[in-house]
C-alpha cells in the first residue's frame, strides 16, 4: 500500500470513510487502507481480496460450484510456517 491509499480514504464528515476513490471502483488496496485503520501498530496482519473468487457459478475441474475455498489452503499452510 502507499500513503495515497489511506490518503484517498479521509473524509469530510468523518476521520475516514470506506468508499471507492471518486472516479474508480474500489481495489484490494484501498480495502487494505480501510482495514488499517482498525490494526493496532505493531499487530501483523494481511488483506485477502477473494471477493471475486470467492464463488463459482458452476462446477469446472476441481473448482466447485458455490464456495470455492479460495486462498484457504494457500493461508493455512503459511500460517503453519508461522507457529
Amino acid at each position: 500500500m502507499f500513503d495515497e491509499h489511506s490518503a484517498d480514504l479521509k473524509g469530510t464528515q468523518s476521520d475516514i470513510k470506506n468508499i471507492a476513490v471518486k472516479g474508480r471502483g474500489a481495489g484490494a488496496s484501498s480495502g487494505a487502507a480501510f482495514l488499517k485503520e482498525f490494526i493496532k501498530d505493531g499487530v501483523e496482519w494481511a488483506h485477502l481480496d477473494i471477493a471475486g473468487t470467492g464463488a463459482s457459478t458452476f462446477k469446472k475441474g476441481h473448482v466447485p460450484q458455490g464456495g470455492t475455498g479460495f486462498g484457504v489452503h494457500l493461508l493455512v499452510e503459511w500460517l503453519k510456517t508461522r507457529v
